[in-house]
């Protein structure tokens, strides 16, 4: 292997666009570490796929613990050290040919070889935590990907530990980079279920109590005959719930006398206006009923303690390398680790082990659909959180992605069909579920 000159790699710092470029190319998956690492610690050799698929097999001694398929690592060079400048495409010279290949760059062995090494120590410190986990798959080529919004979500939350941010606050933290809300729910769903962080709601399984005042509508700008379906329902509830000698219930109550009243009204339009009308008060714009509800944001966000000191110190170190200190240290260990069998198998087993597209793609033809279409027989109809939640009682315990990779492949193979459903009638938001598929129900 090329030495590295040290006296030549003076790094100074590194700028925030570049480390998060590295964090979402590389950074979120110890294999891709690996390959990086090999790359950027031979500078002045050119590998073709084959060349990087012996190598990642070697470097992990004799009883390799994932041999991945022969262009995996070829396409982590396309498809996530390219796009950030690691490496460069070049041509090897073999008995058959020119053949295409890539080498590491200038700025691949300056800043994403030190970064890469503290990357694996890290993960070699932390063996019960992967970075792919904690920091999402890439699979798009979006501006704003998964491991970007993670780190900033981190961030904010490590600088308030152990106190939460609210929905809004983290919001406003992450408008700098970008993410719509349906991107920052799908990050904070996501780790919740990775139970990286606690999320509580006062929107979900939201039923505060109420007592009614007055059931008469009094409000002065509209009559009563022009006020919206729903309106003119909530109070003939309130007359219903009034006559019954009780002045206090609760929303999923009123709701339910609301529907009795007229079992064709939209629940979800009348759950809308209650919980507006909810947060905006004690009387919250209807002056006949008075909320005892919690005066707490909406949704809170904050980090389980159990996470706190890995995550901490996973930024800590990324910070460290991007200030210009310790590069030194970190190139020699990143040698130091791809030079170990050892411990270069034990990341590439991590990264097997962690990985959700593998489960998704190679475990869940094997061992994950004659499972899943067993729960989705007995459900009748599952989510894949209803299947996230069954599978973790066979000690299953997958992400969403590999479940939904998993579920994808099967309706495309007529296994299970699928559909857009309102799971719960009060609220607008439809899920997709599957069923088993007409023909397999025969």
């Amino acid at each position: 292997m090329n030495e590295i000159n040290e006296n030549n790699l003076e790094l100074e710092t590194i700028d925030e666009d570049s480390l998060l470029n590295f964090l979402s190319g590389v950074g979120n998956h110890e294999a891709k570490l690996v390959v990086a690492t090999i790359l950027t610690s031979q500078p002045e050799r050119s590998f073709t796929s084959r060349d990087l698929f012996d190598e990642v097999k070697k470097r992990q001694g004799e009883t390799p613990t994932w041999i991945q398929h022969d262009q995996v690592a070829f396409k982590y060079c396309q498809n996530s050290l390219e796009p950030i400048g690691m490496v460069v495409k070049d041509t090897a010279v073999s008995k058959y040919g020119p053949l295409p290949a890539y080498r590491a760059t200038d700025f691949g062995v300056e800043v994403g070889l030190p970064l890469s090494g503290a990357l694996l120590d890290w993960s070699l410190a932390n063996p019960d935590f992967s970075l792919q986990k904690i920091f999402g798959i890439t699979p798009s080529t979006s501006r704003v990907r998964a491991p970007m919004v993670r780190y900033f979500i981190y961030k904010q939350l490590l600088k308030v530990f152990p106190a939460q941010l609210s929905y809004r606050e983290v919001a406003d933290k992450l408008e700098t980079i970008g993410p719509s809300k349906k991107v920052l729910d799908r990050h904070l769903r996501d780790l919740y279920d990775s139970e990286i962080i606690q999320l509580s709601s006062r929107s979900r399984d939201f039923n505060p109590e109420f007592c009614i005042v007055n059931p008469g509508y009094r409000h002065s700008s509209i009559p009563y005959d022009e006020a919206k379906p729903e309106t003119q329902i909530i109070y003939k509830g309130l007359d219903d719930l009034v006559a019954t000698g009780r002045s206090k219930f609760n929303l999923e109550e009123l709701l339910e006398i609301c529907y009795e009243v007229d079992n064709d009204i939209d629940l979800a339009a009348i759950r809308k206006k209650l919980t507006q009308s909810a947060f905006r008060g004690a009387h919250g714009g209807m002056p006949s009923i008075e909320w005892q509800i919690p005066k707490e944001p909406r949704t809170q966000v904050g980090l389980r303690e159990e996470y706190l000191l890995p995550i901490k110190s996973l930024l800590e170190v990324m910070s460290t390398v991007a200030a210009g200190q310790e590069t030194g240290f970190y190139r020699r260990r990143a040698i130091e680790i791809i030079n170990s069998p050892n411990l270069t198998s034990g990341l590439m087993a991590k990264a097997k082990a962690n990985s959700m597209i593998y489960i998704g793609h190679e475990r869940g033809a094997a061992e994950l659909e004659a499972r899943i279409k067993n729960i989705v027989q007995q459900l009748g109809r599952a989510s894949v959180r209803d299947l996230m939640v069954e599978l973790e009682k066979y000690d299953e315990k997958l992400a969403h992605q590999s479940v939904s990779i998993v579920v994808g492949k099967m309706v495309k193979k007529g296994m299970l069909g699928q559909s857009m459903v309102r799971l719960d009638p009060t609220k607008r938001t439809k899920t997709r579920v599957v069923s088993l598929a007409n023909r397999e129900v025969d």
